[in-house]
């Protein structure tokens, strides 16, 4: 499964809620891009007014805005990590394109930095540093705080699933989740394993270059 495949990644973070408004209701990114004519509609898709996700942005709670700017703008900075990485490993010629999804990212956090403006949310406080902190996380789940070391495996798929829990329960908006639970299924697993699920175009070239360097040696 690629990063940018539309049925497994794209689509459902488009369908994720974007705003939330007690009065009015959840709008994702698909139906906020609809109504702001960046993305055009199918046939049996309901257009949602702006003026309504204008009133939802009004109403919507300023410190979810903060935590969902923060969540986009780490996604983005992990995004580019995961792009440098490989790009390292395989060289730009065969380094895999996440053009989709960062463009999906960034369509998103330009949205949310918008409304930020429109609610009068300082800049400084949006910043994802200041969105949360240690202390925030274990009062919000004393029971589910990660304590000690991790040694092994076992304990970094014991912290992302707690760390996915958490967001399923507090924070159910956030797309961290999908990004976490992918990164589980690649814990354990070799670089060439790894390039295999999220680069396989790469593979080839990896292994011409491993070759090499045997020869070399």
């Amino acid at each position: 499964m690629s990063l940018c495949d539309y049925d497994t990644l794209l689509r459902p973070l488009a369908q994720v809620p974007l705003i939330e408004s007690k009065l009015i209701g959840k709008f994702n990114f698909r139906e906020v891009s609809i109504a702001a004519n960046k993305t055009t509609p199918t046939k049996t898709e309901k257009v949602i007014e702006q003026s309504i996700i204008d009133a939802a942005v009004q109403d919507s709670d300023s410190d979810a805005l903060i935590q969902i700017l923060a969540t986009l703008t780490s996604s983005l900075d992990y995004l580019n990590q995961l792009e440098n990485f490989v790009t390292d490993q395989v060289g730009v010629s065969d380094a895999p394109s996440f053009v989709e999804l960062r463009t999906f990212l960034k369509e998103a956090r330009a949205f949310v930095v918008n409304w930020h403006e429109t609610k009068g949310i300082n800049e400084s406080v949006a910043e994802p540093e200041q969105t949360s902190s240690d202390s925030d996380v274990s009062i919000a789940a004393p029971t589910k705080s990660v304590s000690g070391t991790i040694n092994n495996n076992q304990d970094v798929l014991k912290a992302l699933a707690l760390i996915c829990d958490y967001y399923k329960k507090n924070e159910p908006s956030s797309p961290v989740p999908l990004f976490l639970e992918r990164a589980s299924r690649l814990v354990g697993k070799s670089f060439m394993e790894v390039l295999e699920d999220v680069a396989p175009q790469g593979v080839d070239q990896a292994m011409i270059f491993k070759g090499k360097q045997n020869d070399d040696q």
